[in-house]
């Protein structure tokens, strides 16, 4: 063997064993109540989407736990993420699926697929959840246990969020006016209340009553706006419409206690839900690109991501309720909505 073939050899020799003795990564730590997981969307059709994590006991972020943890990519167009028990099912719209993963660890378990567009999961059963969709104009029921779709309620439109509030289940829509409203024992629509344009966020408040945030239209030219369907006999009355200068919103939340209001459009704001005020915001955004909002009652923080030119990665500032900001971290492309840890 010449000297050149022998050095070759021995270098290999070299690697092969240093790549054995390659030490195994450390275990991401995920302690759920101090956790705060980032959905981001991605570019579509880039294939993109990832979460990341903020410890927020150690400040460590994990730009994608989940390719992390499994070794391969979420997919394209990461879309919402909703804790049931010990599972996290994370909805990947143009991949057309849900992963579901070990809130413990964020190894996967299960991907449900043969969805057409899926946007958000709500539980609505001990075994059943519905789960709303942009292109297939239904609602799709998930077997929670098996990942098996079980069934449909057909809709004419695209359907965004769903809450539960007295015993029934509101669906929001877009590009249109009505709220529907669908009974979970027997899977079938019982009611629709007409609303603002794309009736998209809705969240329950301490009363029991169903906000709507009404997204608007860009490419119609019609404003945002949000309405109140009051419980019992779902009367629906208008609350505001977004002042001119502000085109469409975006999202709705409420405070632990439900009785306070915040939206998203453009700036924050943030109002009681006993006298809403929509004209000055509550936190602007300056230079910022804000594209989601979330609010983790554990801490009673709040969160923004910075969605900047949808291309390089974004940004999420975390403020206290007086709205000073507090500190900041990094996260995927477009970051698209909150987790917080349970």
């Amino acid at each position: 063997m010449s000297n050149l073939n022998s050095g070759i050899y021995f270098l290999a020799i070299i690697g092969l064993i240093s790549s054995c003795n390659k030490p195994t990564p450390p275990p991401i730590d995920i302690t759920t109540n101090k956790a705060v997981f980032v959905i981001n969307e991605g570019n579509f059709m880039g294939g993109n989407a990832s979460v990341s994590f903020f410890n927020l006991e150690s400040g460590v972020v994990t730009p994608d736990i989940f390719q992390a943890a499994n070794g391969f990519y979420l997919g394209d167009v990461g879309q919402s993420m909703t804790r049931i028990g010990d599972k996290i099912y994370i909805v990947v719209n143009n991949s057309g699926k849900i992963e579901v993963v070990n809130a413990s660890d964020f190894k996967s378990v299960m991907t449900i697929q043969n969805l057409t567009g899926p946007r958000y999961l709500l539980q609505v059963g001990e075994d059943k959840a519905y789960v709303s969709d942009l292109y297939a104009k239904q609602i799709s029921i998930i077997s929670l246990s098996s990942g098996a779709k079980i069934g449909s309620i057909p809709l004419p439109f695209w359907t965004e969020e769903m809450v539960l509030a007295g015993g029934n289940v509101y669906v929001g829509t877009a590009e249109h006016n009505k709220v529907y409203v669908v009974d979970p024992v027997g899977d079938s629509v019982s009611d629709s209340i007409q609303v603002g344009n794309s009736p998209g966020s809705l969240k329950v408040d301490q009363e029991g009553n169903v906000w709507v945030l009404c997204y608007g239209s860009d490419l119609t030219g019609l404003k945002g706006s949000c309405y109140k369907i009051t419980q019992p006999g779902n009367v629906s009355s208008s609350v505001f419409d977004f002042p001119s200068s502000l085109s469409y919103g975006s999202m709705l939340e409420l405070t632990e206690e439900k009785d306070t209001l915040f939206v998203l459009a453009t700036h924050l704001y943030r109002f009681p839900i006993a006298q809403p005020n929509f004209s000055t915001p509550f936190i602007q955004h300056g230079s910022r690109n804000y594209t989601c909002f979330g609010y983790d009652s554990s801490t009673r923080k709040l969160y923004l991501g910075d969605g900047k030119d949808f291309n390089q990665n974004g940004e999420v500032f975390i403020f206290d309720e007086a709205g000073i900001e507090l500190d900041s971290f990094e996260t995927g492309v477009i970051p698209g909505g909150f987790l917080f840890g349970e």
